[in-house]
């Protein structure tokens, strides 16, 4: 308030200066240029102000200086540092203002106390609330099915409304697609062989919108997973640039979770990590690779599960001959891939991924 007040002042004598805390000295400076040419009376009022502001300036400072040694005889300070994003100053906040964890049910109800609350969306007249997309609703794990899943199981509570064609032949070409190495043409030949004339392109709209729906429904029904996982990722063809899926595995072996994103950085890696372990619950230890983004991210994964958890983190392991099973499975999926030559488009990839 003080600088808005002086650099306000200033603009009744033709003095203008660009907004900001930083150029505040500049309007100082100004001052002393043309003290000559203002009445007496506004250089004490100007005076005044530019004491308020030293005054102030040098509370801060003092207020700085105090933040930082406590950050540094802190360790939790130091371990809410890591986290992107977060400064010395917000991660002092955080420690000296935040209670015990364990009063807190899960993560999200932690980010509804710091005020991270979702946006609310109007739907017909109907206040629904948006998804909490920041890194706190990280423990937000569902009870996982111990029922075995069987296809159908997986397609039981689909709607197929609206289709030209019976329902088994929809899931006898879903399926057949992304279990082999067809091409749509491919498959359209092999269903007319079958008695079953349908274009190739109805092919591929019946994968994009089948696909993920399967997908989601068998993995609300798999079985529990180990506690012990393998992370990595593999290159995939969009529209003639490479992106990345992300994987994870149990050490049976079994799909936990995925994750297509265009770009293989800390923000995808979180993504990732947020999705699986809210779909599985939090694993004793993930073994990843030498991707200086997969650490970063279950570091930061860590320090949320140490504040909002019951204090256990995730084990990190970086074994390379352990990953041998996720990179044998990526062949599996490169095999289904070839002959697409190819996504044109990011979400249809997505969707046939969904079903792989």
């Amino acid at each position: 308030m003080a600088a808005c007040a002086f650099r306000a002042h200033l603009a009744e004598y033709g003095v203008i200066v660009a907004q900001g805390r930083h150029r505040v000295d500049a309007l100082v400076a100004k001052l002393d240029e043309i003290r000559e040419d203002l009445p007496e009376d506004a250089c004490f009022a100007l005076d005044a102000l530019v004491r308020q502001l030293d005054a102030l300036n040098r509370q801060i400072d003092g207020i700085d200086l105090r933040l930082a040694e406590i950050h540094k005889t802190n360790s939790i300070c130091r371990l809410l540092a890591t986290i992107p994003g977060i400064g010395p100053i917000t991660a002092t906040a955080f420690a000296t203002s935040i209670p015990d964890p364990s009063a807190f049910r899960s993560g999200r109800e932690f980010a509804a106390w710091l005020g991270l609350t979702p946006r609310q969306n109007s739907s017909g007249g109907k206040h629904r609330l948006g998804v909490l997309s920041q890194t706190f609703d990280f423990l937000g794990a569902r009870d996982m099915s111990a029922s075995s899943v069987s296809w159908q199981e997986a397609v039981g509570v689909i709607e197929f409304k609206g289709v030209h064609y019976p329902k088994s032949v929809i899931l006898h070409a879903v399926f057949f697609y992304l279990r082999y190495d067809v091409s749509y043409r491919v498959l359209e030949e092999i269903m007319a062989e079958r008695g079953v004339k349908v274009d190739h392109t109805t092919l591929n709209r019946w994968v994009v919108k089948f696909a993920p729906l399967i997908a989601a429904r068998a993995q609300s029904k798999k079985r529990p997973t180990a506690t012990s996982w393998r992370m990595d990722e593999t290159y995939i063809r969009v529209k003639g640039k490479w992106t990345y899926l992300y994987r994870a595995v149990d050490r049976d072996g079994q799909t936990l979770d995925f994750l297509l994103s265009e770009r293989r950085d800390l923000s995808a890696a979180r993504r990732f990590l947020k999705r699986a372990i809210g779909t599985n619950g939090v694993p004793d230890r993930i073994v990843i690779d030498k991707s200086g983004a997969n650490i970063a991210g279950l570091q930061a994964v860590n320090v949320i599960l140490k504040f909002t958890g019951n204090g256990r983190i995730i084990a990190v392991r970086q074994v390379k001959y352990l990953n041998n099973i996720l990179e044998q499975d990526h062949r599996f999926i490169k095999r289904i891939t070839r002959p697409m030559m190819g996504f044109k488009a990011f979400h249809s990839a997505a969707a046939t991924l969904a079903g792989i």
